[in-house]
């Protein structure tokens, strides 16, 4: 019944979707929250080329500022959800996000302007964008989750890669600019979302609803390993690699070339809306071995070598963005989840990993060059590795999973109906019902009232009446409750006597 009651407020959901009208300000909406978190990681190297390394530094700070308030908000909204299902503030909450997103590059914008840098100041400044962030994420959840499938799967594709292309234009021009469009892009994300996210569901089709630990309990606990493990590289090398500039030299080159690449590969995406994506999945391992290969060119040393390095790991995070947003919005479309709850447990592992690990970085910089070539390649190393055997290891239980749950449905598909007839037929027997009392008390374990069960026989209520005091006598109840629970009881003690026997 709940199932059924979140299936037909999510079709009320669409239809009120579509009637509103999915235009591209739904991709130009999500498309600047995907490269708002894109051009806040580059801020890490946009800033070193304005105030230098003890700058540099505050960036850093700033950017691991940013996850923590977005980890803290996304757990604060997943404990919060049982006070959101009942009340409209999604739309509040955007328009709020949209502020809060705006505050921080608005503030470093000033900062390059006056050529001034405020540390204390710049770290609130992105601790309330952080929080924005946060919020931002489960509007632009709740506003995929009410889309097919396939139609959110390949927005979420060519809206990433679309998102890769703003981030490095905003990384062209100067940095006042940079940060002025970043501010721009957040506060476009927030309006937008506050337009596209749907309606709350009124309490009435809540009042079925499954319960937030449901939800929860649905992420399985190593995937919080596996993506927290992933992110917290990406943390360390971002924080390392932070120095590069995205702008000189052949760096600017291999920018070019992943954008054409990126830009290929969305215009593809968007092409594909008559065949199946679900082949696309495999695309995703590649954030590991575009990680690997990053490493291995890192630990070589050489410059340039470095800077294909800092391509490769944004290649690569980029992936794993795609494939985590696009793997939620699958899981929010089940009946039995939660939309916002998913998001937001889900991302809380990839941020809070990726806080981690920009914090190790740090103070492997503060320790110097030598502890960063002795540690960094051994860590990361062993890291990624146990990601690869980690996500192996998940895809194997989940297809013997899919494999017992498609056999058990199989055979209860063929078997449970005539057991079922045959078992209650026995039961109905050792009762001592005659042939027209065990019709009325099949209708009776069906939940029929005993007007409905006259209209079905046709005949009199009354005799309806006179067949169902005999069978409550004859089963020593006095309701039709007690009916049901003492034949079921019955049941179930049929079923167990042959495994006794």
């Amino acid at each position: 019944m709940a199932g059924f009651a979140h299936k037909e407020h999510a079709g009320l959901q669409r239809d009120d979707c579509k009637a509103k009208g999915h235009g591209h300000d739904g991709d130009v909406g999500l498309v600047c929250f995907i490269a708002y978190f894109f051009c806040i990681s580059a801020l890490v190297s946009m800033r070193s080329l304005r105030f230098g390394p003890l700058s540099d530094e505050g960036a850093l700070v700033s950017f691991l500022a940013f996850l923590g308030s977005a980890c803290l908000t996304l757990l604060a909204l997943a404990m919060a959800e049982p006070y959101l299902l009942h009340r409209p503030v999604h739309r509040r909450l955007s328009l709020v996000a949209a502020v809060l997103l705006f505050l921080g590059p608005a503030y470093c914008a000033v900062e390059s302007v006056l050529s001034h840098a405020n540390t204390w100041a710049m770290f609130f400044m992105f601790c309330l964008s952080g929080c924005g962030y946060g919020c931002c994420m489960l509007v632009w959840g709740r506003a995929l989750a009410v889309k097919e499938v396939a139609h959110s799967a390949r927005q979420v594709f060519a809206d990433t890669c679309a998102a890769v292309v703003v981030m490095v234009v905003a990384m062209v021009p100067p940095e006042a600019v940079g940060m002025a469009l970043m501010a721009v892009l957040g506060v476009v994300a927030g309006v937008v979302g506050s337009r596209k996210v749907p309606d709350t569901p009124s309490a009435e089709l809540l009042s079925g609803q499954v319960v937030v630990s449901d939800t929860r309990n649905a992420i399985p606990k190593s995937s919080y390993f596996v993506g927290a493990t992933l992110w917290l590289v990406y943390g360390i090398f971002w924080s390392l690699l932070g120095d590069i500039s995205f702008t000189g030299g052949s760096m600017g080159f291999l920018v070019v070339v992943a954008t054409i690449i990126l830009a290929v590969a969305g215009l593809s995406i968007v092409r594909l809306h008559h065949h199946p994506i679900a082949n696309l999945s495999r695309a995703f391992w590649l954030a590991v071995p575009l990680l690997v290969t990053g490493l291995a060119f890192f630990v070589a040393g050489e410059e340039w070598l470095i800077r294909v390095a800092v391509v490769l790991i944004v290649l690569s995070m980029v992936v794993s963005y795609m494939h985590l947003m696009a793997h939620f919005a699958a899981l929010a479309h089940r009946p039995t989840l939660l939309p916002d709850q998913m998001f937001a447990w889900g991302w809380l592992a990839p941020y809070a990993g990726m806080f981690i690990g920009v914090f190790v970085g740090i103070l492997l910089r503060s320790a110097g060059g030598e502890a960063t070539n002795l540690f960094l390649p051994i860590a990361a190393g062993v890291l990624v590795v146990v990601v690869i055997a980690s996500m192996r290891s998940i895809e194997v239980i989940a297809a013997h999973k899919r494999d017992y749950e498609a056999r058990r449905a199989a055979a209860a598909a063929v078997e449970e109906p005539v057991d079922i007839e045959v078992q209650m037929g026995d039961v109905f027997a050792d009762l001592g019902l005659s042939l027209r009392e065990k019709d009325v008390a099949a209708l009776l374990m069906q939940g029929h009232s005993q007007a409905a069960i006259a209209g079905q026989l046709f005949v009199a209520a009354s005799t309806v009446n006179t067949h169902v005091k005999h069978i409550y006598r004859k089963a020593c109840v006095n309701s039709k409750q007690e009916f049901i629970d003492l034949c079921q009881k019955k049941l179930e003690e049929a079923q167990t006597s042959p495994s006794v026997g």
